[in-house]
């Protein structure tokens, strides 16, 4: 039987399960925004970690209850039966696959299976990241150093939206670098601005048409 704090953040299926490899599940909780979280699976995150859920008493050193941090987890089961645990602070989060046993019955003993090559440094870098969660109700930040390729991932689809939403070349040109750069780049006879911009969408239109599975490995 599912706690009455469960209830912040259920389990549920999903629809369509994992479209792309990737899903975003949106959950209204009170009066508030609705709270979005990414699921990712772990073929396409080598950070997401497989673990068995094995039940224990509340007083097990070793129990984990994530009904202690209804607010900060969101729990969703696909259509083959496989549970997924997002922890979130608000800054930042980790993905856990559960491959046997349940989160949604109180506290477990969580067993986790790394190999010892592939992938392992993302894997055990959340396992460091699980353990000073339930340590201190948060996420350090220096467990979570900032990801060098964003600012291109960000820039390259923001283009790409321009494009889409109708904008000229020179358009997204004006967004991303300031028009008065950009007027003097342009009528200046310059290429590489008029380069950049394309390199840009050619980068966007890649993401969107699946590129964007291989950017966490």
């Amino acid at each position: 039987m599912v706690s009455t704090q469960w209830t912040d953040c259920p389990r549920r299926e999903l629809v369509p399960p994992f479209l792309g490899g990737v899903w975003v599940h949106a959950e209204t909780r009170g009066d508030g925004d609705p709270t979005r979280r990414l699921f990712w699976l772990p073929e396409y995150d080598p950070a997401v970690v497989a673990v068995h859920a094995e039940p224990v008493p509340p007083s097990d050193p070793e129990a984990f209850d994530i009904a202690e941090y209804a607010d900060m987890s969101d729990l969703v089961m696909d259509k083959q039966g496989r549970e997924f645990l997002v922890l979130d602070d608000g800054s930042h989060q980790i993905e856990l696959q559960v491959c046997s046993g349940t989160l949604s019955q109180g506290p477990v003993r969580l067993r986790c299976d790394i190999g010892l090559f592939k992938g392992s440094d993302a894997k055990a870098l959340t396992v460091l990241r699980l353990g000073a969660f339930r340590r201190l109700g948060r996420f350090p930040n220096n467990l979570f150093p900032p990801e060098r390729r964003a600012p291109k991932w960000a820039v390259a689809l923001q283009a790409y939206d321009g494009m889409l939403a109708g904008a000229s070349h020179r358009e997204i040109a004006c967004v991303l670098f300031t028009e008065p750069f950009v007027r003097e780049e342009w009528n200046g006879g310059s290429t590489f601005l008029k380069g950049r911009i394309q390199r840009l969408l050619r980068y966007g239109r890649k993401m969107v048409d699946g590129d964007y599975k291989t950017l966490l490995q």
